[in-house]
């Protein structure tokens, strides 16, 4: 039976919402002129309701207003839950970035090490003697004195927060944002020796959450898995990949399973189904769908519990709490609408989650399988049952992969060839996994965990290792450094819901609507490639100097470093990608630049500018050059200085006071990021 997708009201309430979450994402509005404007659709709603429950007069008026009123309700709710928007705030208590402050903290959560940090996410609770609330990054230097902070204990500190640091490099990672969209705006660096421990604050759920799974590991450290294996147990069963190697993250990544390694959807669905299995012998008894549907949602909660609260296991499990209600109340009831009311009520709790990366791909691997999988199961009907099996993992992995895949090729820029092979395999697998691996959680927490049923578990685990290594390792079936932005995301999506369309109605107006979009993509890509794209540009990078050249889509890139694959460097890669450079070419740095109608010298660490003939209007000091800049300055009369990332901070510092007092810019890749230049 095919559906209507927004026949359902609370779809398209949910679609108004998110408008106006995105509308107060990206444009100031201040809260005060949210509530008045709140104000005024309530009031005219009524007095339309009113008016037209007196006349025979019907037009989409109300619609419209009904609209409006879902529109600033999304934006109201997320600026109520934008902490900075609160008095209590610790933005509002903040000195200067070069003072110190005494601080009481908390932490909240634990993340994935950095190369000479521990990171946490803490909770600023007093700062100078002042009650605050808000969250911040906290980065413990690596020493030998370095200790482990668990959940929910509480500390004293005197230490400068300042601001997280922005990206220094076009198209890099903004973690910065990223860290926003946690509600997460500053950063505290500190030694674990200045760390005062307080008394713990009491009991709190994740308090408990942290206590559980201290006790799970406490039992699984004493069977000494591998690393590997030890690492995917955790990240399956407790939600934790900080101790994950790169080396396995990146097979899961490229073996197209990277899923299976976060508790998400898939996982929470499993255990549904399981649940659902064991307990359906309650339903023989009077009100035994009611005790049911208590304890699978008890049961799915205290999951969640385990699993440590982070927001993807918080999100999964409000949507098949909602969808286990639904099955165990014996109603009829719609996926859609199912998956909506999740997302209406997720949103209105967070309305951040609705730009978190993993809230995306939960939903639009979910919404894919729902509106694919049938189409692409009808295709073939196997008669026999373990063909029909495969069959029908093969249909939901094709369908969950078109679902999420312009976003992965947005975020992560790479499609896995193999996934399927790897669905095949890890999906039937994955079921059986989690089954045992409760059971391992229940043994663990009551110190009953047979060595046979532990070690066993584990040698599971490593030959999923094995096979997912097997996988990733076939190197000609997985297309990474794909350039896809987000026009190219919201055309793929328009295609998608106009195909849908179609599939639901079939007519010639549903036709010339996909000719249209096609048509319109098609221009609009003519275009982009037409546009003449000329920039030069100066890249930060500590104790190395890279500078970019692009004409079009070709980069020439000039460094200093000893490697012949600079095309793999981080800087370089992420410019490649998001600027959609086709052709890469590399060469020493020269000495003399022209760009345009300007001429830029670079001087090095042999310190030599006094040339014959050559006025440059613009100077690049790499190398740490030990030259008097003054001098210099009065020698060649710059507009502009630039340092890169290969000068000693001390130079860059005394260069920058020259400058200041001979009132010529400079430009500092380590403060300002890198330069850029179009012409």
């Amino acid at each position: 039976m095919r559906v209507h997708v927004l026949r359902y009201p609370l779809v398209r309430l949910t679609c108004f919402l998110i408008t106006g979450i995105t509308i107060a994402r990206f444009i100031q509005i201040r809260i005060v002129h949210v509530i008045m404007l709140s104000c005024i659709l309530a009031i005219g709603f009524a007095l339309l309701n009113s008016w037209l429950q007196r006349t025979i007069y019907t037009s989409i008026l109300p619609d419209i207003l009904i609209a409006l009123c879902f529109i600033a309700l999304g934006v109201f709710i997320h600026k109520i839950h934008d902490h900075r928007n609160h008095n209590r705030h610790y933005s509002h208590v903040l000195k200067p970035e070069n003072q110190f402050s005494i601080m009481e903290l908390e932490v909240y959560s634990r993340l994935k090490p950095g190369r000479f940090h521990d990171r946490y996410v803490v909770r600023l609770i007093n700062i100078d003697s002042n009650k605050t609330f808000g969250k911040s990054l906290l980065l413990v230097t690596r020493d030998s004195s370095c200790i482990s902070l668990s959940t929910a204990e509480r500390f004293r500190l005197i230490s400068r927060i300042g601001t997280i640091p922005g990206p220094k490099n076009p198209h890099q990672f903004n973690y910065r944002s990223y860290m926003a969209l946690h509600q997460v705006y500053s950063q505290i660096e500190t030694s674990a020796l200045y760390l005062k421990r307080l008394p713990a604050s009491g009991s709190g759920l994740r308090s408990m959450a942290a206590s559980l799974k201290d006790k799970v590991h406490e039992q699984l450290i004493k069977y000494e898995f591998s690393t590997d294996v030890y690492a995917v147990i955790s990240a399956l069963l407790l939600g934790e990949r900080q101790g994950m190697s790169e080396d396995i993250r990146e097979s899961y990544e490229r073996a197209g399973a990277i899923h299976m390694l976060a508790i998400s959807g898939l996982h929470v669905g499993i255990v549904l189904m399981i649940l659902q299995y064991v307990l359906r012998p309650l339903e023989w008894l009077n009100r035994g769908h009611t005790v049911k549907m208590i304890l699978v949602v008890t049961a799915l909660w205290f999951y969640a519990l385990i699993a440590g609260l982070s927001a993807s296991v918080i999100r999964a499990v409000t949507m098949f709490s909602i969808l286990a209600i639904a099955l165990n109340l014996r109603r009829r009831t719609n996926i859609y609408n199912t998956v909506f009311i999740s997302i209406f009520v997720l949103l209105l709790i967070r309305p951040n989650y609705l730009f978190d990366v993993g809230f995306q791909l939960s939903y639009a691997a979910v919404l894919g399988i729902v509106s694919l999988e049938p189409l692409i199961r009808s295709i073939w009907r196997p008669r026999y049952k373990l063909f029909n099996f495969y069959w029908r993992v093969f249909t939901v992995s094709c369908a969950a992969q078109l679902g999420v895949l312009p976003l992965s090729l947005f975020y992560f820029h790479q499609f896995p060839g193999l996934f399927f092979v790897s669905n095949l395999v890890v999906l039937p697998a994955l079921g059986c996994i989690l089954g045992f691996g409760i059971l391992i959680i229940i043994l663990a927490v009551t110190a009953k965990l047979p060595e046979w049923l532990a070690y066993g578990y584990g040698a599971i685990i490593e030959h999923l290792n094995l096979f997912i290594e097997w996988v990733s390792e076939q190197e000609g079936f997985i297309l990474d450094g794909i350039s896809f932005g987000l026009e190219a995301v919201c055309a793929y999506y328009l295609l998608f819901l106009l195909f849908l369309n179609l599939n639901h109605r079939k007519s010639f107006q549903n036709v010339l609507l996909i000719f249209l979009a096609v048509i319109g993509i098609q221009a609009r890509t003519i275009i982009n490639f037409s546009k003449q794209n000329r920039s030069f540009m100066v890249f930060h990078k500590s104790r190395y100097s890279i500078i970019g050249w692009q004409s079009n889509q070709l980069l020439e890139v000039h460094h200093n470093i000893n490697s012949n694959t600079i095309e793999k460097q981080g800087i370089v890669l992420d410019y490649k990608i998001g600027a959609n450079i086709e052709d890469l070419r590399s060469d020493r740095i020269q000495n003399f630049y022209s760009i345009a109608d300007h001429r830029l010298l670079v001087i090095d660490s042999a310190g030599i500018y006094d040339l014959q003939d050559i006025n440059p209007d613009l100077i690049l000091l790499r190398g740490s050059p030990q030259v008097n800049l003054n001098r210099l300055i009065d020698r060649l009369n710059p507009d502009l200085i630039i340092s890169d990332g290969s000068n000693y901070r001390s130079y860059q510092d005394r260069w920058e006071a020259s400058c200041r007092v001979k009132k010529i810019p400079f430009h500092r890749t380590d403060k300002k990021g890198a330069f850029i230049m179009s012409y």
